[in-house]
């Protein structure tokens, strides 16, 4: 019994001392900050501004996203995407197509925390879908998510400069 309250006292000192220690950093300081540290801390403000008003992911939204191969779904389904491409714009926005063609726009967001990327189209011909993302300098792969009943489906993508001809 004794060694459950040896065990506590011990957590709580470390909750503490790490409660503590926040603080500390977050404590402003009274002097003024030296130059150098005014112009990062502008730097960071401008940062979070632009991340507040689109998106930061720059291994989504730096090239066209064309459609590899698709795994799981039904033949039906994967013939149409041979020449799919997408692009995910640094606004929030995509536009979608199919070689030369466009096909449909949307919106689209990312959660950090979880790694999942949601599109929802502008048009009711493309539903929503939720997507697990894993990524690479050259290759994202998608997994579905069970949110829209994609999750038998995983979509490997090439990152391009230019859409399929």
């Amino acid at each position: 019994m004794k060694a459950i309250y040896v065990i506590c006292s011990i957590a709580l000192m470390f909750v503490y001392a790490g409660c503590k220690q926040d603080h500390a950093e977050t404590t402003p300081a009274t002097d003024s900050p030296a130059p150098a540290e005014t112009v990062q801390t502008a730097e960071k403000q401008q940062d979070s501004r632009s991340v507040a008003e689109g998106h930061d992911y720059n291994f989504l939204t730096d090239k066209i996203l064309i459609f590899n191969a698709v795994v799981g779904a039904s033949e039906d389904e994967k013939a149409p995407r041979k020449n799919d491409w997408i692009h995910l714009m640094k606004d929030g926005t995509y536009m979608a197509g199919r070689a030369k063609d466009q096909t449909h726009t949307g919106q689209w967001s990312y959660e950090h925390n979880t790694q999942t990327l949601f599109l929802r189209p502008d048009t009711q011909n493309y539903k929503m879908s939720e997507w697990k993302v894993m990524a690479t300098d050259k290759v994202i792969v998608w997994v579905g998510t069970a949110t829209y009943g994609d999750n038998a489906i995983q979509i490997q993508l090439l990152k391009s400069e230019s859409i399929p001809q």
